[in-house]
């Protein structure tokens, strides 16, 4: 943390301040086509945008936004004042894209206490932000947040990145209409549709994104091209031993609730398995482990999947088991499913009514898509599954909410509000021991398979990237 500054950069920022009184915060009211073509207006020109995400812990938050060749210091400037006064400035690095030759900003903000409300600036020698605001969470560990999944920002004829980011913005507005206390929104992957630039430009285009942390993880289709980490600034981020090119595992701690955000794309078990052995083992005391990833490795309405989800749920389910996490969140197919609890991918305890205490295993909840509206039947039966939801157009959200020993999930109707389904995870003792079992003898064979197989994919991305650049 740094209170100096370059002279340019200090000469940027005075000229924005005296030129940005009234600049546009998080948007209280519905944002109307005008606005957001306002909006998209001036991102699209900019070819950049904030992207705040969680810090570490509560403690920390971390920004991400793209400047021109030439640009220099990037910093987030702090203040308790809507005026921006007094601020303190957080300095840090960028890393340019090969495939747009951009700059992406990464600076990380620290030492903020609970309670608070904070203005912040991102800016460089060359570009600075509008003011935005945002809320530390309270002490007492309570946690709320919504989720999405499959947001599919698309570039088309049909629809393009400024009008599928309107459709986001809009579900996003309709969720924290009905929440106004969320601390957090959370996607299961494919936020793009093909990974392109502009796709990851509409977003983060909501207004609103810019006063509440937005956690995402990866999807297949956000592995499309190589851009996915030059618009996220994710903490604690996993040094794979042969990872993707483009981001990775990366944990963080709100309250009580430690999450964890995996690279389903990625097949290393071996990366899986230390990532989470590492987060558990730093985040001890929390009551709550959360994962989400992008596959449904448990949503299917029949018993029997494709190779690929059987071959993840040979890597995951036993992480999870083994870890003892208490609900996985996730995307894919496109439709809302809740499971029973589950114990290395197998059914271990029926879910009878919306409630259970200490459940013995782990309970998967599956969601809809944002842009790519799609339905279907609920033909077949997978004795895994307690509810399914599988309405035509129909596009869900779930509420998460940790209080205490007690954590309820409901999931939403984005068009109305109306709740689909509801359930509650009881946990009767602060420090009850955990009960983590091994994983299957055969686990260390696919450790060693896929770590192989994780090797061969690093190669060919390298490779790939390496003929994009030229």
């Amino acid at each position: 943390m740094k209170r100096t500054l370059s002279k340019a950069l200090t000469f940027a920022l005075a000229l924005a301040l005296l030129a940005g009184a009234g600049l546009p915060q998080a948007l209280a009211a519905p944002v109307t086509e005008a606005q957001w073509d306002a909006i998209w207006e001036e991102i699209d020109a900019k070819q950049s945008v904030v992207a705040f995400t969680p810090g570490s812990d509560e403690t920390q938050r971390n920004f991400a936004w793209q400047s021109r060749e030439g640009a220099e210091d990037p910093v987030v400037l702090l203040s308790k004042s809507a005026g921006m006064s007094d601020p303190v400035t957080f300095t840090g690095t960028s890393l340019r894209n090969p495939l747009t030759g951009l700059l992406t900003n990464y600076v990380t903000v620290k030492n903020l206490a609970p309670g608070t409300v904070y203005y912040y600036r991102c800016a460089t020698t060359l570009d600075s932000s509008a003011v935005y605001s945002f809320s530390t969470g309270p002490m007492d560990g309570s946690v709320k947040a919504v989720m999405f999944a499959d947001i599919h920002i698309k570039s088309g004829e049909e629809i393009d990145e400024k009008s599928s980011g309107m459709i986001w913005n809009r579900a996003l507005e309709s969720a924290l209409a009905r929440e106004p206390d969320a601390g957090l929104v959370l996607a299961a992957g494919d936020n793009a549709n093909a990974g392109r630039p502009r796709e990851y430009l509409g977003l983060f285009a909501p207004p609103a994104l810019g006063s509440i942390p937005f956690a995402v993880c990866m999807g297949n289709h956000d592995k499309g091209a190589f851009n996915f980490k030059y618009y996220m600034n994710n903490p604690n981020a996993h040094e794979a031993l042969f990872g993707s090119l483009q981001g990775g595992d990366y944990w963080f701690r709100q309250g009580d609730v430690l999450f964890l955000v995996y690279d389903s794309t990625n097949g290393s078990a071996y990366d899986h398995y230390r990532f989470t052995e590492a987060a558990c083992k730093e985040n001890r005391d929390a009551r709550w482990r959360i994962a989400m990833y992008h596959h449904d490795l448990h949503a299917s309405l029949a018993p029997v999947q494709g190779f690929e989800e059987f071959a993840l749920q040979l890597i995951l389910d036993p992480i999870m088991t083994h870890f003892d996490v208490d609900a996985v969140f996730s995307g894919h197919s496109h439709r809302y499913v809740r499971t029973h609890v589950l114990r290395n991918g197998r059914l271990a305890q029926l879910t009878r009514g919306g409630e259970i205490t200490d459940p013995i295993g782990t309970v998967h909840f599956n969601n809809t898509s944002v842009v790519h509206v799609s339905g279907g039947t609920t033909a077949g039966f997978n004795p895994q599954n307690a509810f399914v939801y599988c309405e035509p157009n129909t596009v869900t959200y779930n509420v998460l909410s940790f209080e205490g020993g007690r954590f309820n999930v409901r999931a939403c109707k984005v068009e109305d509000g109306a709740v689909i389904d509801e359930f509650t995870i009881v946990k009767s003792e602060r420090n009850k021991p955990r009960n983590p079992i091994l994983p299957p003898l055969g686990y260390n064979i696919v450790r060693v398979l896929t770590g192989i197989y994780a090797m061969i994919a690093w190669i060919n991305d390298t490779n790939t990237l390496r003929e994009l650049v030229g």
